[in-house]
């Protein structure tokens, strides 16, 4: 169940806390067409501003990606190469032939050829180098603690993060972040039971002085999260990440089923003056209805909360009443 089991990362499901909102939110997204997830923020980084435009220059010619900012933002050697390749084209012969042409045509078609003027007069008085700086008006590249980046917006896709990883870029998109805080998450709920696991583990050890016996506490704990986790396999429940922070909260409560069953078969008095077999099912019971009443609330993380405590203190009853007793046995 734990392998199958979908686990999402998409923070904004969690601030979903009734169906009027998670409507309106659908219908932003649709109006937006998806931006908000389908788009992707690419850092080409460098260790200067001209090492980061030259290879946001070679990043865009070698992938086929478009853009912008290769074309826009060259550097100095791009630049070079864009000028080299205007003054090339626009020969004195060119130009002498174009304004002809223009003259000719405009006549035809009723224009004043003194509307394009400004243009050939720009073409006569042009200084051999670009004077124009377009990052007055906008410039992606940054400078932050002495490290260059060229930003660049970009749709997300499975090529671009591809192309990005393979390159040595910055990407940051929906997905991409969904699924790192999802691993990291993943990876710290895991160190979080392990503590809580090994600690209560050693625990139960120095107080039943026997590993076998300690084995026997813990089943409860194990079985109830198998059936958790094939439960939520089961009937496919979306399970957010804040299950994963619970799950250390969940092992305090299963195993004290498993610690009262063993208490009561090392007893050697009456079974009756240990605890009732009813007082198992109360104190279950009771902390089933305080945390299970979750699973009526409407927020995300309020439901799954309570359906993981639903599940797994349930599971833990049950394994502790009908499965447990058999094995402590000592026939």
């Amino acid at each position: 169940g734990l392998k199958y089991t979908h686990f999402s990362g998409d923070l904004n499901s969690l601030n979903a806390s009734s169906k009027a909102f998670a409507k309106e939110r659908s219908l932003l997204q649709q109006a937006l067409d998806g931006a908000e997830k389908n788009q992707a923020l690419l850092f080409m980084t460098g260790t200067s501003r001209e090492d980061a435009l030259e290879k946001n220059e070679l990043f865009a010619r070698e992938f086929s990606i478009p853009l912008a900012t290769s074309e826009l933002f060259p550097s100095a050697r791009g630049a070079k190469k864009h000028l080299a390749a205007w003054n090339s084209f626009w020969t004195s012969q060119r130009t002498l032939a174009v304004q002809q042409t223009v003259q000719s045509s405009a006549q035809k078609v009723g224009i004043s050829p003194q509307a394009f003027a400004p243009f050939f007069e720009f073409l006569d008085r042009a200084p051999r180098e670009d004077t124009f700086d377009i990052s007055l008006l906008y410039n992606p590249v940054l400078e932050v603690n002495g490290k260059w980046a060229v930003v660049n917006i970009l749709p997300s896709s499975p090529q671009l993060i591809a192309a990005a990883q393979r390159f040595g870029a910055v990407l940051i998109s929906g997905p991409v972040l969904q699924q790192e805080l999802l691993q990291a998450i993943k990876k710290e709920a895991l160190r979080l039971v392990t503590w809580a696991f090994g600690l209560n583990l050693l625990l139960v050890c120095v107080w039943t002085g026997s590993l076998k016996k300690t084995v026997f506490v813990f089943i409860p704990v194990v079985l109830a999260a198998g059936v958790t986790f094939a439960c939520f396999w089961l009937f496919r429940v979306e399970v957010n990440l804040f299950v994963l922070i619970f799950l250390p909260l969940l092992i305090g409560l299963g195993i004290d089923y498993g610690i009262f069953q063993l208490a009561r078969s090392q007893s050697n008095a009456d079974e009756n003056t240990v605890y009732a077999p009813q007082a198992l099912w109360t104190a279950a019971l009771s902390t089933l209805v305080g945390f299970g009443v979750l699973v009526f609330a409407r927020h995300g993380v309020l439901f799954i909360m309570g359906l993981s405590s639903f599940l797994g203190v349930g599971g833990a009853l049950l394994v502790a009443q009908f499965i447990l007793p058999p094995l402590l046995e000592e026939k």
